[in-house]
């Protein structure tokens, strides 16, 4: 299937331990009967490949709205969540779009932060146009660590068209 994502990366401590990753969707909108074609893949040696038409019984695409991945590296770890806002039926081939989510990162660590508020400054965004997010995050311990949240916004196939750290 050809359907967009976009991949929040959320640094957490060194020493910490992922409880759960959970996206809550919002703001859904219906699009109607869309045709969103399956990308056909090169495969093996035979490097034809191109768009067809998507099977009727597949069901609800994608079958999981969000995963997660952890990376572990020297002096943090990280938190990758892939997003697809969008839900796509294959049968009726009715379209929604999720226009927001909440992404909820829990982890056991002996410093301790909290995202507060993670959101966009507006619901939809021309091409090219910069997309301005908020993010609040508290420290609820004693200690003093600093937090850094990368959101990486991707095209349909994968290619990282914008990133940024803060």
């Amino acid at each position: 299937m050809v359907i967009p994502y976009f991949d929040f990366e959320f640094n957490i401590p060194l020493n910490a331990e992922i409880d759960s990753v959970n996206v809550v969707f919002g703001n859904p909108t219906d699009l109607g009967q869309l045709n969103i074609p399956s990308l056909l893949p090169a495969i093996g040696t035979y490097p034809v490949y191109g768009y067809v038409t998507c099977p009727d019984d597949l069901g609800v695409y994608p079958p999981r709205q969000y995963s997660h991945k952890a990376y572990y590296f020297t002096d943090y770890n990280l938190v990758s969540v892939k997003v697809y806002p969008l839900l796509f039926d294959t049968a009726t081939k009715q379209t929604t779009l999720y226009e927001a989510a909440d992404i909820e990162v829990r982890y056991r660590s002996p410093g301790k932060g909290l995202i507060l508020k993670f959101f966009p400054d507006k619901p939809d965004y021309m091409t090219d146009e910069n997309i301005e997010t908020t993010t609040i995050v508290e420290n609820v311990s004693s200690d003093s660590n600093p937090f850094f949240v990368s959101v990486n916004l991707f095209d349909r196939d994968g290619n990282l068209l914008r990133s940024n750290r803060s």
